[in-house]
């Protein structure tokens, strides 16, 4: 899911001309993505000349760790749940 947060661009009447009209630098784009690993609500602010990710909330490392860790929660979830369904004896 993908969500694009932007200003309407369109000028009104009385409004002077926007910064792309007279050559200034345009302003970053700003998107709403919802990290399909995580489920984590993602913020990022685009370059839209080069498509570049110039800012990210949390960063890209960040949700690498919760799905890590996430991972692991589950194997280990499911190994006890295993274990326990199959009762090893244990003496010799």
């Amino acid at each position: 899911m993908k969500f694009d947060v932007r200003r309407d661009e369109t000028p009104a009447a009385d409004e002077p001309a926007s910064k792309s009209d007279i050559g200034l630098p345009t302003a970053d784009e700003r998107r709403v993505i919802v990290d399909q690993d995580t489920k984590s609500i993602v913020y990022q602010v685009v370059d839209p000349d080069s498509g570049d990710v110039v800012v990210q909330l949390p960063e890209a490392t960040l949700l690498r760790a919760r799905a890590y860790a996430e991972a692991t929660a589950n194997r280990a979830s499911a190994f006890r749940a295993t274990e326990d369904e199959q009762p090893v004896d244990r003496t010799a």
